[in-house]
């Protein structure tokens, strides 16, 4: 093995190379001890005690990637729900606009908020809030899956909120969708839930951030409960996000625009 002045091997100095974009944990863990093997095993033995060592070391280190792997994707799920978290969500309703941008085709979000949720948690119990939760994702899942609408997907967005993305989608379609969760919600569980709908139009608009398009569809939501308006009664609706929704739910819960 080759030494530097100071008597150091190239293998104290050998560093782990930089992950490939794209390349899983598996892929890269195997790479990385293969490296670092042929550093530590130059000069000390032959290549056929070579081939040996390396077929040891990379089903070690394909175990290890494998572990690291896992971990890595649990990082990006809630939980909870084993939905994708907040953060991921968030990627994905980016991706899906610059999917919408490129191919230049409508998408739509849908943002659901479980009605009342404080008040069932507090005369049930957290571990029936939490059970509720699972519920309402489960029956949501369903429904998206009975509908095989390509690439859709649904993130958890907060507490009791969450996201439902459809690429490829007109306003009509969402609505639909929601309309049908809203009723397997409402007939299926002790709960009802609100949507909020804000659509991607990219030969109308402008690219919106992904934030933008969730607030919309949040102030929508809003909309959906009766907020802003003189009644009180709501909730258990459907609202799709327009400039024209009323002024107090803009001012309060965001611009949407």
């Amino acid at each position: 093995m080759n030494s530097n002045k100071n008597g150091r091997s190239d293998i104290n100095r050998q560093k782990f190379p930089r992950r490939r974009r794209g390349e899983d944990a598996v892929d890269y863990w195997t790479r990385a001890f293969g490296q670092l093997l042929k550093t530590a095993l130059n000069g000390y033995v032959n290549n056929s005690e070579q081939k040996k060592i390396w077929l040891r070391l990379s089903k070690c280190a394909q175990i290890f990637g494998k572990i690291t792997g896992e971990k890595e994707r649990q990082s990006d799920l809630d939980s909870r729900t084993n939905l994708p978290n907040a953060k991921t969500t968030l990627r994905m309703v980016s991706q899906m606009i610059a999917m919408s941008l490129k191919l230049q085709t409508n998408c739509a979000l849908i943002f659901v908020d479980i009605d009342n949720f404080k008040k069932y948690n507090d005369q049930h119990g957290h571990e029936a809030g939490n059970q509720v939760i699972t519920k309402v994702v489960q029956i949501t899942i369903n429904r998206i899956n009975s509908n095989l609408i390509s690439g859709a997907f649904v993130g958890r967005y907060g507490g009791e909120e969450f996201i439902i993305g459809l690429p490829f989608a007109n306003a009509a379609q969402a609505k639909s969708i929601a309309q049908q969760c809203r009723q397997d919600t409402q007939q299926k569980t002790q709960v009802t839930c609100s949507y909020g709908i804000a659509m991607y139009k990219p030969k109308q608009q402008e690219r919106p951030r992904s934030k933008d398009l969730i607030e919309r569809a949040n102030v929508a939501t809003h909309v959906a409960k009766g907020k802003g308006e003189k009644r009180t009664e709501g909730k258990n609706k459907v609202v799709v996000w327009s400039n024209r929704l009323p002024k107090k739910v803009m001012n309060l819960y965001g611009k949407g625009s």
